[in-house]
């Protein structure tokens, strides 16, 4: 079996991406991809995707610029254009750059975002269990025991539902505790639910109920911040 200095398990958009700039560099790599190669399985890229300079911060207008010329390099390569360069404006108060300090609630809410999506679309899958299985899409409810899945969604849920909180800490309010709370907190019912009883019509609650617990979320955010 021939031997590499580098292997690339997963060739989605980021994983392709590496092994390509290895490759161009001269370096000896191999890549691993489960599924053919451009699936639609993968998070970070599809047929078209945005680059933009209008960031908040000065070190991410200066990646911008990177990504810029590693595209140049990868269409000379391709011999193709890959790039298409519109006009765009962006509207937003004239004191809306974030402070290159730790923004603690924005990371925090982030986390939360990042841990709603799995039981979200875990709840979907479960809803919808055989047309995930016709499709031969591997989401959680359509390979793992019912047991544990619907306790992942739990664990997920509880975690979230309680981190959503902690912004409190740091100054966002009562409105936007009372809107996490009462967002988390049905969430976090209807999980619980589904993992004593699970069935179709549980399922599609939870999914329900993670639709409703970030739309309280976000108005919560929202409210505070027009409030002051």
């Amino acid at each position: 079996m021939p031997e590499h200095a580098v292997g690339v398990v997963g060739l989605g958009g980021l994983g392709s991406a590496a092994a390509y700039w290895l490759a161009r560099d001269g370096v000896d790599v191999v890549g691993f991809e489960q599924f053919e190669l451009g699936h639609v399985r993968g998070a970070s890229h599809d047929h078209s995707r945005i680059i933009r300079r209008s960031y908040h911060t000065p070190g991410y207008v200066a990646l911008t610029e990177e990504a810029y010329t590693a595209w140049e390099h990868v269409e000379r390569d391709a011999d193709t254009e890959l790039v298409t360069r519109t006009g765009g404006i962006d509207l937003f108060p004239p004191a809306a750059a974030i402070d290159p300090e730790p923004q603690w609630t924005s990371s925090i809410l982030a986390v939360v975002l990042f841990l709603w999506t799995p039981p979200h679309f875990w709840s979907l899958a479960a809803a919808k269990a055989d047309d995930y299985a016709a499709a031969g899409v591997p989401m959680l409810p359509v390979v793992a025991p019912e047991r544990e899945w619907t306790l992942a969604i739990l664990i997920y849920t509880a975690t979230l539902a309680a981190l959503s909180l902690t912004p409190l800490w740091f100054g966002m309010g009562w409105i936007y505790g009372l809107f996490a709370a009462a967002g988390g907190g049905w969430f976090l019912w209807k999980s619980w639910l589904l993992y004593r009883a699970p069935s179709r019509k549980a399922a599609m609650s939870s999914f329900l109920a993670s639709l409703i617990q970030l739309t309280l979320l976000v108005t919560g955010i929202f409210l505070t911040a027009w409030l002051g």
